[in-house]
């Protein structure tokens, strides 16, 4: 696939402006196989989805059995939809089963499945029938794939393969992987080669301003977001960045600015919409905040999102004392529609929090639990709910799971939380203290950040 650069030139620009013209004009548009694939893989790296889904299915219509349309659909049946069996067919239909997108394909339907060393002997055998134009290639996406699946070790492994240690994108890779793990100074060391190489990549400056950030250093980040605002001042990912930046340093009203400025330039992404209630709510100014939230939850189609903003809305007309408002806002959500039964559990148990009966809160954590088919997302949520509202319920619940699930490396750093919250100082730190042995990465987000910003 393409690069970044490859985005900017003149041949891809004019590639971009006769697909648009054609989706403005709503008729179909022939391009050669490999300009749908990049017109797929700007559309997914721009987080439009929903385009590039477009452009794989014109792309099926005069290509069937193309292998990275089809190759896309399953992997959309893995992130979007969970669904491994739908996955299946779509790789199933790929023409070419020497292709390296169907090797990849049928490597991260593994790693869907939980079968990381499965995957591993697949990808390993399928090298040796990769061609020698492709094979490095080949290492550095399995690599990618890998740290992607949190398979840190085996993407180590993979890295370890490769023979272009001065790549550009065997750098980027060894970054990324000393932020999966933990190693910030690192990775902003490997980051500032790359930008030394590059300093007009305004990519590489926002990728180090969120690292940074997420070493806690907020000066660092803005002024590499400050970089990438020089560059180009209308680049969103920098706006972002700062913004977030900002307001961790408790400067809510600049980083409005910026919230603000990126829902004008990307009025289609309700993360701007989100951010900008999040900060009025900051500021206290809690009827601007409803008002975002709810129109970012008119966009948002999935449950994950979905929840989230339900929380914090409640959490506002909490803040409101408005309990009544509270209910009424629940009555009118075609909940079940938008919803799991998990997740309209922990719902229900912060409707409950907030209106005074949180003796009720424990039942709701319990089975949103059981009914769960993501239990590190659901622990993460009860931490979220419980923490301001009713953390002795969170509590008990969390502490069932871990009793009967002791082999479980999800959940420590959630009662660490809670524990502190209830002044359980020796339990806190021995939650800890496994939570940093079992999953590290879980317990510097969870325990070293702002567990709210999840």
């Amino acid at each position: 696939m393409q690069n970044n650069d490859y985005y900017k030139s003149d041949e891809f620009l004019e590639l971009l402006h006769k697909y648009e013209e054609a989706r403005r004009n709503n008729s179909s548009v022939f391009f050669d196989l490999q300009e749908f694939n990049d017109l797929i893989e700007y559309y997914n790296s721009e987080e439009h989805v929903d385009i590039a889904e477009q452009v794989v299915n014109q792309a099926l219509t005069f290509y069937p059995g193309a292998s990275y349309p089809l190759s896309f659909k399953a992997k959309m049946s893995i992130w979007r939809d969970n669904n491994i069996e739908d996955a299946h067919y779509w790789a199933e239909q790929i023409a070419d089963k020497q292709s390296t997108d169907y090797y990849y394909i049928q490597g991260e339907i593994l790693l869907a499945e939980d079968k990381p060393k499965e995957s591993d002997t697949y990808l390993s055998k399928k090298l040796l029938e990769v061609p020698l134009d492709e094979y490095e290639d080949f290492i550095l996406d399995v690599a990618q794939l890998f740290l992607y699946y949190n398979e840190v070790e085996l993407s180590k492994k993979w890295i370890s393969m490769s023979n272009l240690q001065d790549d550009p994108d065997y750098i980027d890779l060894k970054g990324n992987l000393a932020i999966i793990q933990g190693n910030y100074h690192d990775a902003e060391k490997i980051f500032d080669s790359l930008i030394d190489e590059a300093p007009y990549d305004s990519s590489l400056w926002n990728r180090l301003a969120a690292m940074q950030l997420l070493n806690n250093d907020a000066e660092s980040s803005i002024n590499s977001s400050d970089f990438s605002l020089a560059i180009d001042p209308s680049d969103t990912d920098a706006m972002i960045n700062k913004g977030n930046a900002l307001s961790s340093i408790g400067n809510h009203e600049e980083a409005l600015k910026l919230y603000l400025k990126f829902h004008e330039l990307r009025p289609e992404d309700e993360m701007g919409e989100i951010l900008i209630g999040h900060t009025y709510s900051q500021l206290g100014k809690y009827d601007e905040a409803l008002k975002y939230l709810k129109q970012a939850l008119s966009s948002v189609s999935k449950h994950h999102s979905a929840l989230f903003l339900f929380h914090d809305i409640l959490l506002i007309y909490s803040k409101m004392n408005d309990y009544e408002g509270a209910k009424e806002f629940i009555k009118q959500l075609p909940l079940h529609n938008m919803l799991s039964e998990s997740d309209l559990c922990l719902l229900n148990a912060h409707l409950v929090c907030t209106t005074g009966h949180t003796d009720k809160a424990y039942n709701e954590f319990k089975k949103a639990i059981e009914l769960s088919d993501d239990i590190e997302d659901v622990l993460l949520k009860i931490a979220i709910t419980a923490l301001d509202e009713c953390p002795s319920q969170g509590y008990r619940a969390l502490v069932d799971y871990i009793s009967t699930h002791q082999d479980t490396k999800h959940g420590w750093s959630h009662l660490a939380l809670l524990c502190k919250k209830l002044g359980l100082n020796n339990e806190a730190q021995k939650a800890e203290d496994e939570a940093r042995k079992r999953n590290p990465i879980e317990a510097h987000q969870i325990l070293d950040g702002d567990i709210t910003q999840y």
